[in-house]
């Protein structure tokens, strides 16, 4: 903060301001050491119990030390600066005042260590110690430099954001290892922490107690080690083995309980919407499909209404063969209409089924028919259709005049021969439509 005002908002004139900031800049610089090393002294005690008070009396050089370079305008005994400008020289009290830092600080690290009740703890002091030397090689630069900033390559080095850097990251590191202690009245925590839980020994002695722990019986105790035990409705009792003994804690399930039954009755509520659901679907499925086949029905007893009338008009006069004649064709007709309303294309087996029939039904009017069919292609079933109902107007128109029906389905066409007199209709596919 100090050092932003002096280069950001003092002006060029303001030079005294400028000096008086540049001493102030001593205040944390010295102060940080001192502090650390009280820190450091307080490694392995009790909150209750302080330091040594001998070691109070570093105050005393502290501020002798401080105090000089506050007041080097009137002696110039840390500093010595340019008439009119912030140029300087260092002086006595300057480096003193950098032994002072220097000095506190290993000592800190040296404390840090002896007081540590981790084990092997030294063969990590290398990691805090690394960034003290740091810092040292880093001050040795900056004096050699004028008391300048320093430049490496395009980074832009000031000794006193290094310094903070320096100082947090040492006593991070020494977190990190374990050098320094992070809490102390582990008991007392736990006792007065919110969690419910108790601290057994592997004889099932407790050794620690929450305030709100629950109470188990040594049953229930053994069962947990296992699987967790409900103690009640809403309490779950669950365990963690640690070194030397075993860590009971209940957890509260009020809200998963709740949850649950919640759960459970919008699983009931979806269940009967989807049961109502799929029947709502199946009736509109039922329904489509029976609209559809209305429609088809509609549709194909008008085209075929011309040929039901005249078959009434057969059964009127007794004339009862010619009558199952048409009926078959009615038969087939129909059943090559479903056919094309459910596929676009079909195999000419089935024309050759429907013409073998309506053959069959013509001996009654005492004419021989036979159907022959070689083919193995499939066409579309309007095709079909089309040559179905062509040779239904072939045998109508002929129906008096013959005695023997000859048909042959091949590849290419239909082919009737009726007495000799022969009929075509040739099938049109694809490649033929797309010419």
């Amino acid at each position: 903060m100090l050092q932003i005002i002096k280069y950001n908002y003092l002006k060029p004139e303001q030079v005294t301001l400028g000096r008086n900031l540049v001493y102030a800049y001593h205040i944390p610089l010295m102060s940080v050491p001192l502090l650390s090393f009280f820190a450091a002294l307080h490694i392995g005690k009790s909150g209750d119990r302080g330091i040594f008070r001998q070691w109070g009396w570093l105050v005393v050089p502290w501020a002798v030390i401080l105090g000089v370079i506050l007041t080097n305008d009137y002696h110039s005994l840390a500093y010595s600066f340019s008439p009119d400008s912030l140029e300087t020289e260092h002086g006595l009290f300057y480096y003193i005042s950098s032994g002072w830092q220097a000095v506190l600080s290993f000592a800190t690290l040296a404390v840090s260590i002896a007081r540590s009740r981790v084990v092997n703890i030294r063969k990590y002091a290398w990691i805090p110690l690394s960034l003290l030397l740091f810092g040292l090689l880093l001050f040795v630069l900056y004096d050699s430099n004028g008391g300048n900033a320093l430049t490496f390559s395009k980074v832009y080095l000031d000794f006193q954001p290094v310094y903070a850097f320096v100082a947090i990251g040492y006593w991070l590191s020494c977190t990190a290892i374990g050098l320094l202690p992070l809490n102390s009245d582990y008991d007392t925590v736990f006792e007065h922490s919110r969690i419910k839980a108790q601290i057994l020994n592997e004889s099932g002695q407790v050794i620690y107690k929450s305030d709100n722990s629950v109470s188990f019986t040594k049953a229930q105790g053994e069962a947990a080690k296992t699987a967790p035990v409900m103690l009640n409705e809403n309490t779950r009792l669950s365990v963690n083995a640690i070194n030397g003994g075993n860590v009971y804690y209940t957890d509260d399930v009020t809200q998963i309980n709740t949850l649950n039954e919640n759960l459970m009755d919008a699983a009931e509520l979806i269940a009967e919407e989807n049961i109502i659901t799929e029947e709502e679907n199946r009736i509109k499925r039922e329904k489509a499909t029976l609209e559809a086949q209305n429609v088809l029905y509609d549709k194909m007893a008008f085209e075929l209404t011309p040929t039901l009338k005249t078959i009434q008009g057969l059964v009127d006069k007794k004339d009862f063969a010619t009558a199952c004649v048409l009926g078959a064709y009615v038969k087939r007709r129909a059943n090559l209409y479903i056919l094309s309303n459910q596929k676009t294309e079909a195999d000419v087996t089935e024309l050759a089924l429907a013409v073998n029939e309506s053959l069959s039904y013509m001996k009654l009017l005492k004419i021989e028919g036979y159907c022959f069919c070689d083919a193995e292609i499939t066409l579309d079933t309007s095709v079909l259709l089309s040559a179905y109902d062509f040779f239904e107007s072939v045998i109508e128109e002929n129906l008096k005049s013959f005695k023997n029906a000859m048909v042959v389905v091949n590849d290419d066409c239909l082919n009737i021969d009726l007495d000799g007199e022969t009929y075509s209709y040739p099938f049109e596919k694809d490649g033929d439509k797309n010419a």
